[in-house]
């Protein structure tokens, strides 16, 4: 997908990305591979995890009187 014919959305998501690889290739001693396989790792287990749900504890109806 060329960036600029991208939708908003994911060239919003690229920019978010790309500025953690900025962030960690600046402040870190990691080499430009061990951040794109953090990177990797990472959504691998974000989307291995099971979604946890909330449940707010607070009665909003009370609190809108």
């Amino acid at each position: 997908m060329i960036l600029e014919i991208m939708p908003n959305e994911v060239r919003q998501c690229t920019h978010e990305f790309k500025n953690l690889i900025h962030r960690w290739s600046e402040e870190s001693d990691m080499e430009d591979d061990t951040i794109v396989e953090c990177m990797v790792c990472a959504a691998r287990e974000y989307y291995k995890e099971d979604v946890i749900d909330f449940k707010c504890d607070m009665d909003l109806e009370e609190e809108e009187e």
